[in-house]
């Protein structure tokens, strides 16, 4: 359990040297208070073996303007919002399985909130962290969880919302999961082994085109900020630029699948301390991104002039995601 409070004194603020319609305003303060913590258990008979955790962020955040401060007008579908902001968060993750002999049989179920926009607003009580504080699930990503399972939407992709830690590790963010696994143990030192992932997003709280080319500034300088405000009026570079609200117009994205995935691999430790790895993966992604993705074949997707589609088209089949890696660990 945390609070802390961040008043006008605090150079967080200092971007904005005076009153203004920001809410990051110089005469703008904030109390929050946080609650974060997990419940978990491990079970292993030698045969059998049983991975179960939940976890859970409380975190709820009070603005408070100061003298000569102005505030946008809260959306009449949301009077608390932006005075108050709030997250509930719940992940929980289950790992079974069992061995037999040289063989291993993995199965894995997760789920992990996303947002909740509706009316084309992203309101004032969160279920994912990300929606409210963008840096939070960087420091605590779960990588390491989800890769034996998932290479490319997982780790390379960033569960295609931009979820990557501080190491540029990509981690689960907003989906529902199930997975399998199975290990062979050709000799001692040398494993095979494949597996088959399925995810579903767990919110439809994005809009039509949230995802597209980057092609604005930073707002602030700040990396963070830009995550969840940028838009399209200039070109920047040629990265990815996520919006989950660029439209608020526009409906939200009604499919939830994003695909499938089939990994193969193997490990060869070929002296104590080295291990030789080699993984292949081949990604399906899911209608989802045909709804959340930009395409560039849409006339006026940079400008507005969309027409009803919002610059994605829904019909559109994309191709499958091949790729892979191979890498040499010394330890010592």
């Amino acid at each position: 359990y945390g609070a802390y409070h961040v008043g006008p004194e605090s150079v967080l603020f200092a971007a904005n040297p005076g009153p203004g319609n920001d809410i990051n305003d110089r005469n703008v303060s904030v109390d929050a208070e946080f609650s974060h913590g997990s419940i978990y258990s491990k079970y292993n008979n030698g045969r059998f073996f049983a991975n179960v955790e939940a976890a859970w962020l409380y975190w709820t955040d009070r603005w408070r303007a100061g003298p000569g401060a102005t505030i946008p007008p809260p959306p009449p579908e949301d009077p608390r919002w932006p005075m108050t902001q709030q997250i509930e968060q719940w992940k929980y993750a289950i790992e079974i399985g069992a061995i037999f002999g040289p063989a291993k049989l993995s199965l894995l179920n997760a789920w992990s909130p996303g947002l909740d926009r509706r009316n084309g607003t992203l309101i004032w009580k969160q279920p994912g962290a990300f929606g409210r504080h963008p840096t939070y699930d960087r420091f605590l990503g779960n990588f390491d969880v989800f890769r034996p399972y998932c290479t490319l939407f997982c780790y390379n992709y960033g569960s295609g919302l931009n979820a990557y830690n501080l190491s540029h590790d990509g981690f689960l963010r907003d989906a529902s999961v199930f997975a399998g696994r199975l290990d062979y143990a050709v000799a001692a030192n040398f494993n095979i082994y494949g597996t088959l992932f399925f995810a579903n997003r767990t919110s439809n709280g994005y809009s039509w085109g949230c995802v597209g080319p980057n092609l604005e500034p930073l707002v602030n300088n700040d990396e963070h900020l830009s995550f969840i405000f940028r838009n399209f009026p200039n070109v920047r570079d040629g990265n990815l630029d996520f919006n989950f609200n660029r439209y608020p117009k526009s409906p939200n994205i009604p499919d939830t699948s994003l695909g499938y995935e089939v990994n193969a691999g193997f490990d060869w430790k070929l002296l104590e301390g080295m291990t030789f790895s080699v993984v292949m993966g081949y990604w399906q992604p899911g209608k989802w991104f045909n709804f959340a993705c930009i395409d560039r074949s849409v006339q006026g997707w940079q400008d507005g002039t969309y027409g009803n589609n919002f610059g994605v088209r829904p019909d559109h089949v994309i191709d499958p995601v091949y790729g892979g890696q191979v890498s040499l660990n010394v330890s010592f």
